[in-house]
């Protein structure tokens, strides 16, 4: 996230998309993901798609997602299939196309 932020490059209407598939341990606490819901580094509306592959996974993000939904947030999606999340991506792609 810092990095991120420190990139003169970024731009906060960036879509992401974090794939935590492969991620075996997920070493991080209640009040960590509190924490770093807090910080702000997307635009309320980009579209951001989380990949979980476990229920553990899926529980955390849905968590995060809940925080930074309280700062109006709304472009975070939780999606347990890849090909989901880039259709969903590449949603907003085609609805700016459009616009």
């Amino acid at each position: 996230m810092l990095r991120l932020l420190a990139d003169k490059a970024f731009e906060p209407s960036y879509a992401q998309l974090a794939d935590f598939r492969e991620v075996t341990e997920v070493p991080i606490t209640h009040s960590e993901i509190y924490q770093l819901a807090a910080r702000k580094v997307f635009a309320p509306d980009s579209r951001r798609a989380f990949v979980t592959r476990t229920p553990v996974q899926y529980g955390l993000c849905r968590m995060f997602q809940t925080y930074r939904s309280a700062y109006a947030e709304v472009g975070l999606q939780v999606f347990s299939d890849m090909d989901e999340a880039l259709k969903w991506l590449e949603k907003e792609d085609a609805e700016e196309a459009a616009g």
